[in-house]
C-alpha cells in the first residue's frame, strides 16, 4: 500500500533560480502554480547569483513558509560567499570589502561601511575589480544619489580598459540621476544599466 502511495506522490517539481539574474516573480508564480496542484512538491532551486541583493534574498527564504511543500535547496553555497567568517576581524581597506570576486563575474558594491565609496575608494576598488581578471564587472551603485566627476570619470576609464579586452562592464541599482551621468560619461561599447525600477 505504501509503495501503490509513494507511486501517486507527484513528483517534486524544480525550478532554478540565480538571484539577480531570474526574475522572482516570475519564480513565485512558478511556485504558485505548482502549488495549486494537489500534493505537487516545489523544489527551489538556487544555482548561484550575479550580485547580492537582500532584498530579494528575504523574499525568496519567505517563499518556504507558504507551505510545506514548498523547499528551497542551494542557499548554503549562495550564503557561504557572502558571510565572513564567525568573530572574524576584517582589516581590508574600504575598497577591499567593496568587492567579492566570483567564478566569471566580479561585484563592485559603491558602498561600504553604510557609506558611498569616496573618489580614491571607488577607483581603487575598480583597480581591484579589473585585476580580477573576470569576463565580468559588476557594478552596484544602490544608495549612491550622485557621482562625483572623478567618479564618472574613473567609471569610464574603467569601461574602456574592459572594452579593450573584451570585457563586460554592467551597473545595476542606479538612480535615474545616476543612469543619466553614466549615460553621458563616455563609456565604451554602450552602458549595460539597469534602473531601480528595471527589475
Amino acid at each position: 500500500m505504501s509503495a501503490l502511495l509513494r507511486r501517486r506522490q507527484p513528483r517534486a517539481r524544480v525550478i532554478d533560480y540565480t538571484v539577480g539574474r531570474t526574475s522572482l516573480a516570475d519564480v513565485a508564480a512558478s511556485v504558485f502554480d505548482a502549488l495549486a496542484v494537489s500534493r505537487q512538491r516545489v523544489c527551489v532551486q538556487v544555482n548561484g547569483f550575479d550580485y547580492f541583493d537582500q532584498d530579494e534574498l528575504t523574499a525568496l527564504t519567505d517563499m518556504a513558509t507558504w507551505s510545506p511543500r514548498v523547499q528551497i535547496v542551494g542557499l548554503e553555497s549562495f550564503v557561504d560567499h557572502l558571510l565572513p567568517a564567525p568573530r572574524a576581524v576584517d582589516v581590508r581597506s574600504a575598497a577591499e570589502r567593496a568587492i567579492t570576486h566570483l567564478s566569471g563575474v566580479t561585484v563592485v558594491t559603491a558602498t561600504a561601511d553604510g557609506a558611498p565609496l569616496g573618489d580614491h575608494e571607488m577607483d581603487e576598488a575598480l583597480r581591484l575589480a579589473v585585476r580580477g581578471d573576470r569576463g565580468i564587472v559588476t557594478i552596484d551603485l544602490r544608495h549612491v544619489a550622485r557621482l562625483s566627476p572623478a567618479q564618472a570619470l574613473a567609471l569610464a576609464e574603467t569601461s574602456a580598459e574592459m572594452h579593450a579586452d573584451d570585457r563586460m562592464l554592467i551597473f545595476v541599482n542606479t538612480t535615474e540621476a545616476v543612469g543619466d551621468q553614466l549615460r553621458t560619461a563616455g563609456l565604451s561599447g554602450g552602458p549595460r544599466i539597469a534602473a531601480d525600477g528595471d527589475r
